[in-house]
């Protein structure tokens, strides 16, 4: 588990293994902003099978050493409510093989939309935002990239957003 995190945070954050102590704190002591620490986290998560946990915070794991304890925790908690499967599994890969395997689910982009691709995706309307409100976003953001406020009447998704920015740049 170590391993796995430890070889993500480095691809996430450029990070040499070497600076990074379990102990550090991952914004004070690293600068590793809350939106990297998700993406850490999850796909940590994901090479173990196991679930997030909804009722604590992130804020609960802000060292490396708490993040692999509780990611530690609920891997083991999935495997023991997993209820047992109707087909044989198949074998368990041999251990030299393992390291190979979780290493490409970490270096390669999840099945998963990443946290970027989603938040591009949310509909912001579903969100609660209103025509106005989506109208002011994209004056701000065209304001704050340089370009003209987009056409077309309100976006529904950041995506879109971006889009109609650059073709009207």
């Amino acid at each position: 588990m170590r391993r796995v995190l430890m070889d993500t945070v480095v691809a996430k954050t450029g990070y040499p293994e070497d600076m990074l102590e379990l102990d550090l704190d991952l914004e004070a002591d690293l600068g590793i902003d809350t939106v990297k620490q998700v993406d850490i986290f999850a796909r940590t998560r994901e090479a173990f099978g196991a679930t997030c946990d909804p009722a604590r915070s992130l804020r609960e794991f802000n060292t490396l050493r708490k993040a692999i304890d509780h990611i530690v925790e609920r891997a083991r908690q999935a495997k023991g409510s997993a209820s047992a499967p109707t087909q044989a599994r198949p074998p368990a890969p041999a251990p030299e093989s393992l390291p190979q395997e979780v290493a490409r689910r970490v270096v390669e982009p999840p099945a998963a939309r990443s946290v970027r691709d989603a938040l591009m995706g949310l509909d912001l309307r579903q969100a609660g935002a209103r025509d106005e409100e989506l109208r002011r976003l994209g004056q701000a953001v065209a304001s704050r990239v340089g370009a003209p406020p987009p056409e077309g009447g309100p976006v529904r998704t950041l995506g879109e957003l971006l889009q109609r920015l650059r073709k009207d740049r």
